[in-house]
């Protein structure tokens, strides 16, 4: 086998773009989303400022509507208890029907496939 010298002079820069690769990775990375970014099935809620867009366009939705829809988007695919819900929420259990009703109603209005459905004896689960 032989050895063959590499061509320092046929290296250069620009074969990898700056940012675009992964460490350790031949693959382009997905932008990292830091902590305080929630994203599923389209919709994408920032928890710093409260943003929520929806298909990449703003929605505007209520302070206890923003958070119903964090703690779903927390467990999204699984079902919570109203309960649950309510705890984190600090409302009333009562409460929690007609918050995720309203909810319901703001995300078809403004076109997410996402919402929240009420499982039957269970609780809710944030689902297309």
């Amino acid at each position: 086998m032989d050895y063959m010298p590499l061509n320092e002079a046929a290296i250069t820069d620009e074969a990898v773009l700056p940012g675009t690769l992964s460490p350790g990775s031949s693959f382009p990375s997905r932008p990292r989303l830091g902590p305080e970014v929630l994203r599923y099935r389209g919709i994408v809620m920032n928890l710093l400022t409260g943003s929520v867009l929806v298909h990449g366009r703003p929605t505007q939705l209520a302070v206890p509507h923003r958070e119903l829809l964090a703690a779903l988007m927390r467990r999204c695919g699984q079902i919570v208890s109203p309960m649950w819900l309510a705890t984190q929420l600090h409302v009333n259990v009562a409460e929690i029907d007609k918050l995720a009703a309203s909810l319901c109603e703001a995300l078809e209005e403004a076109g997410a496939a996402a919402l929240p459905r009420r499982v039957e004896g269970l609780g809710y689960v944030l689902w297309r």
